[in-house]
């Protein structure tokens, strides 16, 4: 097939998110596929992410930056920070706040200004960052599809989501060129429990995700609750094709640990939300144990990660939890494979059952005990139970014996024993794909005609 891939997020400069359609595109290509992947230059974020395919696939396009104009007439007034950067749909949505040693927040007539002003700078974000930040991408993305359709056309258009302006712009080039279109959502767009907005803006682009998702082809998506619901709500051809690992990155014999017997070594490696995906279970748990607790040590690598200092701080953790910035991925699974206990962090809600982040799939292809706070039900809470990976848990007291359990098994073994192979059956990325290139050929091979 041919199969012209647009993703808003795509390496190097991408989130960790882009992890799945770097590595589909790579399998698409091993397997014979004619690959060309359409994505945005100089995104905000670092580069830890390779691409895994060559450079003579990818078109990068420049794109406007919505958000940019209110950053430059109302910097000098309201200081280095901003209010907010929202991003529908997707998990850590808020920016950072004005800080309080800048000229803006310091009292009298600037204060008065920023405070005035927010709220503009908030309301102006929220009625042009349709469906996300990246929506500037429009213009530039459309020309530089059309081209890539005009020289070699494609049998389908996949667009991976987040962000949602990846579906507006195949939608859009679907419709100009009449290649069909399947949207692959990683994320749900206004149907996500992250989702924030305004209620005037939830109800607008409600109607703007249906009339967007009821023009797709086909739809792929992650969970099974997801699957279903999407399959009822519009009555297309839909797959369930979850996350998985990679086996080149997770082999099968396993890394020596970075701690030796006397510490038992806990690793969360991801963005933070606070009051959603919380470490406070765990923080509170150790400040239970007393002086077992100097035997067990956090670490955490990512973004942001002032809220964990901070309950560190508050429950007198500081000895015990150690702070990284984000690394590359291949670091990352390193990381991974050394530790001890794999930390997941799950928000308590009831709108969590759904979602499944897709560092799970790398704990299991690590074989290390998962550690999963916050829900307690759902995919997967039920996932690891059914492989037996780990617990799950949102109860201190019962993160505490387990985490006394452990300490004593290090101490007694010198090790924490593996996970059996078979807690990663079915879960490779390979697993997955292989029915994602059934379902695409079935419904779009020989499009071009």
């Amino acid at each position: 097939m041919n199969i012209l891939i647009v993703a808003g997020y795509y390496p190097p400069n991408a989130p960790s998110a882009a992890t799945r359609v770097n590595k589909l595109s790579r399998y698409l290509l091993d397997q014979g596929h004619t690959v060309r992947v359409l994505s945005i230059r100089g995104l905000p974020f670092p580069a830890i992410l390779p691409p895994e395919i060559p450079e003579s696939h990818i078109t990068y396009t420049d794109y406007i930056d919505v958000k940019n104009l209110p950053d430059r007439v109302l910097a000098p007034l309201m200081g280095k920070g901003s209010a907010k950067s929202p991003e529908s749909g997707t998990p850590g949505d808020a920016g950072a706040v004005v800080p309080a040693d800048t000229p803006a927040a310091t009292g009298g007539a600037k204060a008065a200004v920023k405070k005035l002003l927010r709220p503009l700078r908030d309301l102006y974000l929220d009625l042009v960052t349709w469906p996300d930040s990246q929506i500037g991408w429009l213009p530039a993305g459309t020309r530089a599809g059309l081209e890539l359709i005009a020289r070699n056309r494609p049998d389908v258009i996949y667009a991976s989501a987040p962000p949602h302006s990846s579906l507006l712009l195949a939608r859009r080039l679907s419709r100009k060129t009449g290649v069909p279109w399947a949207a692959e959502m990683r994320d749900l767009w206004t149907g996500h429990p992250y989702y924030a907005a305004p209620p005037w803006r939830r109800w607008l682009e409600k109607r703007h995700d249906r009339r967007v998702m009821s023009g797709a082809d086909a739809i792929v998506t992650v969970t099974e609750p997801w699957y279903r619901q999407l399959r009822d709500t519009y009555g297309k051809p839909t797959a369930l094709i979850m996350n998985g690992f990679d086996p080149k990155d997770f082999p099968a014999e396993q890394a020596e640990q970075t701690d030796g017997p006397e510490t038992l070594s806990i690793v969360y490696t991801g963005a933070l939300y606070e009051e959603k995906r919380d470490p406070e279970p765990l923080f509170a748990a150790m400040a239970r144990m007393g002086e077992t607790s100097k035997a067990v040590k956090v670490r955490f690598y990512g973004p942001d990660l002032a809220y964990a200092q901070a309950l560190a701080d508050r429950y007198g953790l500081q000895g015990n939890v150690e702070l990284n910035a984000p690394i590359p991925y291949d670091q990352a699974v390193m990381v991974q494979r050394r530790a001890d206990i794999l930390l997941l962090l799950r928000w308590d809600n009831p709108g969590e059952r759904t979602v499944i982040a897709g560092k799970l799939f790398e704990y299991f292809g690590a074989r290390r005990p998962i550690l999963s706070v916050g829900c307690e039900e759902g995919v997967v809470a039920d996932m690891i139970r059914d492989r037996g990976a780990g617990i799950v848990t949102r109860e201190p007291d019962v993160i505490a014996a387990q985490l006394e359990k452990w300490i004593a098994q290090k101490a007694s073994a010198g090790t924490i024993a593996p996970l059996p192979m078979q807690v990663r059956e079915g879960m490779s990325r390979a697993d997955q794909f292989a029915q994602l290139e059934m379902f695409l050929s079935e419904h779009f091979a020989g499009q071009r005609g």
